[in-house]
């Protein structure tokens, strides 16, 4: 069902995209290696360090702008947000009050609380049959979001990792975000700490508390940096102003998406590379190696990339030591919602 190509070369085995993928596929030369490396053709980000622009995900380069295909028949588009139901607490049901408010704002079923392999929020486009109304196809949209509040950051920055010791559990969370395989990766930093009543909540002295700010105002800056490879910081005020921009992001995907050139990641695809990724040996030997006595960061790294060792040499410290540090000083730059565009508008920014 897939409309014609020009034809590749005899020697050209690359898969580029799910023509390439069935074409092998009919061939036999279709490999568990090969299709994972498909998934994430091109799909490295370009590290804006905290300027705050976030190329357009549906605005693609020449090499990796998903194939023309027909229009679905009796099927239509539709691009949800994916919610992990981990995500703000089930205590105060705010999931399902951002759901419904979604779904009121766009007139339909719009947002989901499911279980994400990674990150908080991820896009998605659905083909739903017009008939039964049933998804027959779902496609991941380039762009995951992972929120926290400022108490939340405050909190995981100390907190071990139960899985992935002797890291913590920021560390491996951040981790898994920068490896994910979606090359828009947002971190939504929510509230302001110096504003927050809660934020000093249990502090048992002043010092404690500069302690506190100076956590989250670091990471801030780090983030807002480009000290996260690959991961891009956005502050909002509150969690209405989240909420709000959640809702423009989907806009902008409702907008901008062409039926006729679809995403070619799926979300199972999506969830096995994440495994793999979490799962890969580097990874797992530089733990065993963080976990013998006297060796840190530094040392891991060296036998990481020892020459003579066969460890992926691509592998990036999860726990690296940051350069920037913060003062009590420094304040967010706060997102602001924008007036909604109306259906003419062009702009092909996200925020």
């Amino acid at each position: 069902g897939l409309p014609s190509r020009p034809k590749k070369a005899a020697h050209d085995h690359r898969i580029e995209t799910y023509y390439d993928y069935f074409r092998l596929k009919s061939k036999g030369g279709v490999t568990t290696g090969t299709v994972e490396k498909s998934i994430n053709h091109d799909n490295e980000t370009n590290n804006r360090k905290g300027t705050g622009v976030i190329n357009d995900p549906a605005q693609s380069s020449e090499d990796t702008l998903p194939p023309e295909v027909p229009l679905p028949v009796n099927a239509t588009w539709r691009i949800v947000i994916l919610m992990d139901h981990r995500e703000f607490g089930c205590a105060n049901n705010f999931l399902q009050m951002v759901e419904k408010r979604i779904d009121k704002y766009f007139g339909g079923k719009f947002s989901e609380i499911t279980t994400l392999p990674s990150a908080d929020y991820l896009y998605v486009a659905r083909l739903i049959s017009d008939t039964t109304g049933e998804v027959v196809d779902e496609r991941v949209l380039d762009m995951v979001i992972e929120r926290k509040n400022v108490i939340d950051v405050c909190s995981c920055l100390i907190t071990d990792s139960k899985k992935f010791r002797p890291l913590s559990f920021f560390d491996a969370q951040m981790y898994k975000l920068q490896n994910c395989g979606v090359s828009q990766k947002l971190f939504l930093m929510e509230g302001d700490e110096d504003k927050n009543k809660n934020f000093f909540s249990g502090a048992k002295s002043e010092m404690e508390k500069e302690r506190r700010l100076k956590r989250v105002k670091t990471l801030r800056i780090q983030l807002e940096n480009g000290e996260f490879e690959g991961v891009d910081i956005i502050c909002t005020r509150s969690r209405e102003h989240t909420v709000k921009f959640l809702i423009q992001q989907l806009e902008h995907f409702l907008h901008s998406f062409n039926p006729k050139r679809p995403p070619t990641k799926t979300r199972e695809q999506l969830k096995n590379y994440i495994d793999k990724q979490m799962k890969a040996p580097t990874l797992h030997e530089y733990l065993r190696l963080r976990k013998i006595p006297g060796i840190g960061d530094v040392k891991a790294m060296k036998v990481i990339m020892d020459p003579n060792l066969h460890w992926d040499k691509s592998f990036i410290s999860p726990s690296s030591s940051k350069k920037a540090k913060s003062t009590l000083n420094d304040r967010a730059t706060f997102w602001k919602p924008i007036p909604k565009r109306n259906n003419n508008s062009t702009t092909t920014k996200i925020f």
